[in-house]
């Protein structure tokens, strides 16, 4: 087990991240990124899952350790045999400091909870969610609080999977409280479309998605 699984196990267990797959080398290989998802326990692919592909890396910050960022993110959806492919990418980030650079890939279908990875990440497996509602609620809170990319230049690939969030949340949030999760969704896909250069108050939130008609209609 390599150190990335380590960290990243522990950060599952933790409740920090919900789901993850990641591998790690001295840079990311200048090849496409490809893998499937399928069913843990019966190995059957997973049609129309969302995979996200984060390029990675450790930037040192003195007089600290350094901190891991993120410099590039796409996103994608699985086929009927539930393969993903991504495109070679092989731009240099902006800072020209990052090292020990690797693609971290996550998998999410709604009704579904990540459950393991192999083949280096390559293979996803995810297990049907049997908590209850808010248990639903809460794991879908941090992966939208997990999956952004804020050193890349752009997080408009991250807009979809924010969008198919908001749906299943949207579609059990049955209590007032539950209005904070959705509004947290739409606040972060609206950063990542339009990278404000400030915090957006809500008022400011409400009327900037009133004035898209894509956030209008897919964001009410």
């Amino acid at each position: 087990m390599n150190r990335c699984t380590i960290i990243m196990a522990v950060l599952f267990l933790a409740g920090v991240l919900p789901l993850n797959g990641c591998a790690t080398s001295s840079a990311p290989p200048r090849e496409p990124v490809e893998g499937r998802v399928l069913e843990q326990g019966t190995n059957r692919p997973i049609p129309g899952a969302i995979v996200i592909a984060r390029w990675r890396g450790h930037m040192p910050v003195f007089p600290a350790d350094g901190q891991s960022v993120c410099y590039h993110v796409e996103s994608a959806t699985t086929d009927e045999e539930g393969r993903y492919r991504f495109p070679v990418f092989d731009e240099e980030p902006r800072h020209r400091r990052i090292r020990y650079k690797y693609i971290q890939v996550d998998a999410y279908q709604p009704g579904y909870e990540w459950s393991g990875a192999s083949e280096g990440g390559k293979v996803q497996y995810l297990a049907p969610f049997i908590g209850g509602r808010e248990e639903r609620l809460k794991y879908l809170a941090r992966l939208s609080g997990v999956v952004g990319c804020y050193g890349a230049d752009n997080e408009k690939p991250l807009v979809p999977v924010y969008k198919t969030l908001y749906e299943e949340a949207r579609s059990i949030a049955t209590m007032d409280k539950d209005k904070e999760l959705l509004q947290f969704i739409r606040r972060r896909a609206l950063y990542a479309w339009s990278r404000p250069p400030r915090e957006l108050t809500a008022r400011e939130i409400e009327q900037a998605i009133k004035n898209d008609p894509y956030f209008r209609e897919h964001f009410p």
